[in-house]
């Protein structure tokens, strides 16, 4: 339902269009915040659609190279949300799995779910084998598929 709001708006889809913003020379928070509104009026599904803007904007920019802790570099820029919360939580479990952060934190379409994992596995591409980083995804999402890499 486009420009739901309420708690039935935090879901990914906010989160999902984001990305082409990140290759923008100058987007400001209200740009963020009206893309998202769009279809998720919701501060959660916002914050998690500005969580994805930051970390593919610190790769691009090269802050991120795979060898540090992409969350801690999110983390000042967002509001206090459920999101940021569970980003929170996430940086002080750095080195379990994602199979492991997965079995404590299950993954659903809420936004609170979806974008931390997704974000902790971007951070994991320097220590996970590719192939391994998405079964394990996969396998956290409750889909079962086989690589052929």
């Amino acid at each position: 339902m486009v420009g739901r709001t309420g708690e039935f708006a935090a879901g990914n889809g906010a989160a999902m269009k984001i990305a082409p913003l990140a290759f923008k020379q100058k987007v400001d928070r209200l740009a963020i915040k009206d893309v998202s509104n769009i279809t998720h009026k919701n501060d959660e599904a916002y914050t998690g659609a500005l969580a994805i803007y930051y970390a593919i904007l610190n790769a691009i920019k090269g802050k991120w190279k795979g060898d540090t802790d992409l969350i801690d570099l999110i983390l000042p820029e967002l509001p206090d949300t459920r999101v940021k919360d569970r980003l929170i939580a996430f940086s002080k479990f750095s080195e379990m799995s994602i199979l492991q952060i997965g079995k404590r934190f299950p993954s659903t379409g809420y936004v609170v779910d979806a974008v931390p994992i997704a974000i902790f596995a971007a951070q994991q591409i320097g220590k996970t084998e590719f192939k391994t980083l998405m079964t394990d995804l996969i396998k956290i999402g409750g889909i079962r598929i086989r690589f052929a890499l």
